[in-house]
């Protein structure tokens, strides 16, 4: 179950732009960084996975293979558990926590509630996404941080110490019939 969950997560990422580089706090930056995780589990829940692929953080994609070995993986995946009766229905997007800089890069925790069905069961998993700029929050992509802390550090080794990122928490799992 575990796999199903960080498989909407990691098929995160977003870019998007404001008029001039944004300020850690600021309002408008909240927002952009909250819509843009909004547009990523859009794109996940219509079965956009190009949209997903151009926009999930570099690294990802390409340990993932490049491009279009991570579309047809997503895709795959994605048909296989709906197949299986499990799917994806949406997500509640909270607002970043914070945000952190270092070495050029500005960081972000946005935490999140997955919801899913499978037969007889609705799963509801909070989590988060990273959100990582490189143009002091002009763009963002981002990435599944419920990877754990390990694969975290191999993707972000200049993640800042002082972000804090959630722990893990368990899926909860509802009897529907």
């Amino acid at each position: 179950m575990r796999k199903i969950v960080m498989l909407g997560l990691v098929l995160a990422g977003a870019a998007g732009g404001l008029a001039a580089a944004a300020q850690p706090g600021d309002a408008k930056l909240q927002e952009l960084v909250k819509s843009k995780v909004e547009a990523m589990n859009t794109a996940l829940l219509r079965g956009d996975y190009a949209k997903l692929a151009d926009l999930t953080y570099a690294k990802v994609v390409e340990e993932s293979g490049g491009r279009e070995k991570l579309i047809a993986t997503m895709k795959d995946t994605m048909e296989g558990l709906k197949s299986r009766g499990i799917v994806f229905r949406g997500a509640k997007i909270d607002p970043p926590t914070e945000f952190a800089s270092a070495d050029g890069e500005m960081f972000t925790v946005v935490p999140w509630t997955l919801e899913i069905t499978a037969p007889g069961q609705k799963i509801t998993q909070r989590t988060f996404a990273i959100g990582i700029s490189s143009d002091r929050g002009q763009t963002w992509t981002f990435i599944n941080g419920d990877v754990g802390e390990a694969q975290v550090k191999s993707l972000l080794p200049n993640l800042p110490k002082e972000l804090k990122l959630p722990k893990y928490q368990l899926p909860v799992i509802e009897k529907t019939k």
